[in-house]
């Protein structure tokens, strides 16, 4: 019988899953000359909590990352995102497709066209309510 490959994703909003309001006091993220990611970016540092559960999760149910966050749009490197996930200990791989299509205004729409595209097995998404749609 022909395996296919699990196909899971996780999409992964930044600001509220991985930098909630309180990623302010860590001490990393008071540096603003550190612009791991882009100048304009002031902070780096996941809380650790999140990326410790979503490492252990993704032990569990291997997912690759589609970034549906807005910082793509500002950053559309996925190298910087490798930098930034290797900095905060994040064990998740990129999905070959690995951000939402940036053709659409609101985000459900953007996971919604991906999802059509790539056809995962299975997925959750990562949001939160004040800046997700």
């Amino acid at each position: 019988m022909f395996n296919r490959p699990q196909n899971n994703i996780v999409f992964l909003d930044f600001d509220g899953p991985l930098y909630p309001s309180t990623i302010h006091l860590f001490p990393e993220n008071k540096n603003p000359e550190y612009d791991l990611i882009h100048p304009f970016i002031s902070y780096w540092k996941m809380d650790p909590i999140a990326v410790s559960m979503l490492n252990e999760l993704n032990e569990k149910f291997k997912f690759e990352a589609v970034l549906s966050t807005s910082w793509c749009s500002l950053v559309p490197e996925k190298d910087a995102y490798e930098r930034l996930f290797e900095a905060n200990d994040l064990k998740l791989k990129f999905h070959e497709e690995w951000m939402t299509p940036r053709h659409r205004k609101n985000r459900e729409e953007q996971i919604e066209d991906w999802i059509w595209s790539n056809k995962p097995n299975d997925y959750v998404i990562l949001d939160d309510a004040q800046s997700g749609d």
